[in-house]
Formats: structure tokens, C-alpha cells, sequence
């Protein structure tokens, strides 16, 4: 995709001015699911609305509205670099310890691609220039990380920066049952 035009730039800059102020349609909570998979091995799986948590990220003093139609137009090299820049803030400060405070690694970091994340400023921007109340809550974006440890990883504390916030931590150890032939029934406890 190459740049936008003179058209396209004006448009949007007009509509920065005209179009009706953007409204949240947030998920109910963003959520943080962390599965320990062995003792030692956690995998961290994150159910965002990203598009708030960016403009909390890059652009805190514009209005939602603005960071949304500007963020859609731009040329995608420079939204992959914007875009890199708030993946690397929030990776930082990401935290898992344990209780005795020692740091865990958090690595394997696994986002969308550029061209996914700027859609969903693309479609926003469109419902905020068609005064779109109607449309379902947006899209939510799946990060993905693994935390590994040579010690257990039974307790952790976690912690997340506040342009996250507010999360819903969901943490479990899955109990896992073969259903074979000789043995097609497993009773589930929860």
C-alpha cells in the first residue's frame, strides 16, 4: 500500500473535525489467561482491545478520535514502526515473579500482524465516520507469550502496565483425560 493521497488526508483531516466524537465499544473486560502447562512452564494468553490500549500508548493526549483516523491513514511502514514501539512498551513491562520476587521471563512473544492491527483502526474510523452505533464490540486481538522457569511456577504475581487495564486474570492447571477406544467414557470434575 503506498501513500495515501492528497484526497484521502484531507478527507479524514475534515472528518477529524466533523465526524460525531468516537464511542467505546470496549470488550467487557480485557482478559489475561495463564495456563500452567507443567511445573515449570506457564503460557500467558492475552484477549485485548488493542486499539484503546494504543491510543493510551502513543498518543495519551489526543482524543480517541484522532488517534484512531490518523492512525488509519498512515503509510503501513510507518504504523508497523508505531506499532513495534507500544509491542516493546508493553513487553517490558509485563511482569511475572515469584513470590520471593525473582523475576520471570516472559519471551515468546506472539502479535498480529501490522496490517491486521491498522483493519481494525480502519474499520473503527469507518464507524466513526458512518455514526455507527450499532456495530458489535470490536474485534479482540490474541497475544500470546510463555513464561519458562528451571524452578516451579505454582505462584506468581503478575503484573501488567496500566494502559492494560482493566484486566480479568483467569489462571488454571488443566486436567487433561484420554478418550481411547477401549475406554470412550471420562467423568469431568470441575
Amino acid at each position: 500500500m503506498g501513500r495515501p493521497s492528497l484526497v484521502t488526508t484531507l478527507a479524514l483531516a475534515t472528518l477529524c473535525v466533523a465526524a460525531p466524537p468516537l464511542r467505546s465499544h470496549e470488550i467487557e473486560a480485557n482478559r489475561l489467561t495463564l495456563v500452567q502447562r507443567e511445573r515449570n512452564h506457564v503460557t500467558l494468553n492475552f484477549q485485548l482491545d488493542l486499539v484503546p490500549i494504543l491510543h493510551r500508548l502513543l498518543a495519551p493526549r489526543s482524543s480517541v478520535q484522532e488517534f484512531v483516523l490518523s492512525h488509519a491513514a498512515l503509510p503501513l511502514p510507518v504504523f508497523r514502526t508505531q506499532l513495534l514501539r507500544a509491542q516493546a512498551q508493553l513487553q517490558e513491562r509485563a511482569l511475572l515473579a515469584r513470590p520471593d520476587g525473582t523475576p520471570v521471563a516472559i519471551t515468546n512473544w506472539s502479535w498480529p500482524a501490522p496490517e491486521q492491527v491498522q483493519g481494525l483502526m480502519q474499520q473503527r474510523a469507518m464507524r466513526a465516520i458512518t455514526a455507527d452505533d450499532h456495530a458489535d464490540h470490536d474485534a479482540v486481538t490474541t497475544v500470546s507469550a510463555q513464561a519458562l522457569s528451571t524452578g516451579d511456577l505454582s505462584s506468581l504475581d503478575v503484573r501488567l502496565p496500566d494502559e492494560v487495564a482493566p484486566v480479568l486474570v483467569v489462571s488454571y492447571r488443566p486436567r487433561q483425560t484420554w478418550l481411547e477406544r477401549k475406554s470412550p467414557v471420562a467423568r469431568i470434575r470441575f
